[in-house]
């Protein structure tokens, strides 16, 4: 198994996941009404067809009775939103509530076109460079982010950022800094979101202000982009430097702290301390699962069971680690969606224990599932995308097929 699998790639919120942390991701596919793919199964088909359980993610019946509570009120706030449109046309304010209720809902797609439509009635209403419309056009920002959607992303983010010097908001601008980043890390421009976020903490003890964005969630980023140049060890310090201080400031068993141990976790998967590993992520299962966090319907706790069957995979229990692969793939795909990063980085997870299996037929569909999206979002520089081709050659070259792997891949992206 490729150690590079384990990164927790474009892992929603981990950027800023004290700010997401009692909040929904994600887009879902039934309610905006987008067929699924013919050219490739869905998770649970595969799931149903290697014998284990379905999942669905849409038991809402099952939730406790506060996230329930706050699930209605979100849904008479978007009734409320569309109700009052035309006897408010232009009403802001209603649309960033409604953007924030389609985020805590699970519908991605929905919160950015509110919290880009509050954007533009902010400048009718206020002028271009008023803060209120900087402030819908960050939260854009941070949705576009979490959808992978990096162009989109930066854009709002630097028109934010231009109202925000003409306002003289350094604290709004350090924000910004930090989430632009995020775009880079997860666009593989690891030098340059290393470089800013130095930059963030020499000035915040330079100035010494305390708005700036926290120690702890500019140590993780750093950690998280060392990570993802295998700079395992300085990684790790990091790692440790945020664990301390959200174990002081939060506790053990926060989720925000439970999130730490599954990035320290994943390090440990990658120097090969499997036991480790295995045991940072099981102490935060428990944590992410509960209702009153995550709970099992979020893309971070499906993250971290595709960080559990990675471990499996990694000790050759293959029926092991597929169980895990399929507890995680079905939240991706209904929430995320199948054109997603973390849904596509989950494919390769299965395509490797397939093709340890010899089933290479089902191996190269999910490989070539994979390589579609890392191309699409990332571009065929990026690593990810680079290295997804590579396995992808391997397996193909096992396979034994006739046909020559460019003109197969060619037909695989055309």
């Amino acid at each position: 198994m490729r150690a590079w699998l384990n990164e927790n790639m474009w892992l929603v919120g981990l950027a800023s996941v004290v700010l997401v942390l009692f909040s929904g991701y994600g887009l879902l596919k039934k309610r905006r009404g987008e067929k699924p793919n013919s050219s490739y199964k869905t998770g649970n088909v595969y799931a149903e067809k290697q014998g284990y359980q379905k999942t669905s993610v849409r038991q809402t019946g099952n939730l406790e009775t506060g996230r329930t509570s706050r699930r209605r009120l979100d849904q008479l706030k978007i009734k409320e939103y569309f109700e009052n449109a035309d006897q408010e046309p232009v009403n802001p304010v209603r649309g960033l509530e409604a953007g924030g209720a389609y985020y805590r809902l699970l519908d991605y797609q929905k919160a950015a076109e509110c919290y880009e439509k509050a954007a533009e009635e902010y400048a009718l209403l206020s002028g271009p460079f008023s803060l209120d419309r900087a402030h819908a056009l960050s939260r854009a920002g941070f949705v576009f982010d979490d959808l992978a959607e990096y162009e989109k992303a930066l854009k709002c983010y630097t028109e934010a950022q231009a109202i925000y010097i003409k306002n003289d908001c350094q604290k709004e601008l350090a924000d910004l800094e930090y989430y632009i980043t995020s775009v880079y890390w997860g666009q593989g421009k690891y030098e340059e979101a290393l470089e800013l976020l130095f930059q963030l903490l020499e000035r915040k003890e330079r100035v010494q202000i305390k708005a700036l964005p926290g120690d702890a969630r500019i140590h993780q980023l750093i950690a998280i982009v060392y990570q993802s140049q295998k700079r395992y060890a300085e990684a790790l310090e990091w790692h440790f430097k945020t664990l301390e201080i959200k174990e002081k400031a939060l506790g053990k068993m926060h989720p925000n702290t439970a999130v730490t141990y599954m990035n320290i976790a994943t390090v440990y998967r990658r120097q090969g301390k499997l036991d480790e590993a295995l045991e940072e992520f099981l102490k935060a299962l428990p944590v992410l699962e509960k209702e009153n966090a995550f709970g099992t319907e979020h893309p971070i706790t499906a993250m971290l069971y595709l960080n559990i069957a990675l471990v499996y995979a990694d000790l050759k229990q293959h029926e092991t680690a597929l169980e895990w692969c399929f507890k995680a793939l079905p939240i991706q795909e209904n929430v995320l969606g199948t054109k997603h990063p973390n849904t596509a980085t989950t494919y390769l997870c299965i395509a490797e224990v397939y093709a340890a299996q010899k089933k290479f037929d089902e191996a190269l569909e999910l490989y070539a599932n994979a390589y579609r999206v890392f191309l699409s979002k990332s571009g065929e520089a990026h690593p990810h995308t680079q290295e997804c081709r590579s396995d992808m050659r391997g397996c193909y070259d096992e396979s034994g097929r006739g046909q020559p792997f460019e003109e197969w891949l060619k037909e695989q992206t055309s």
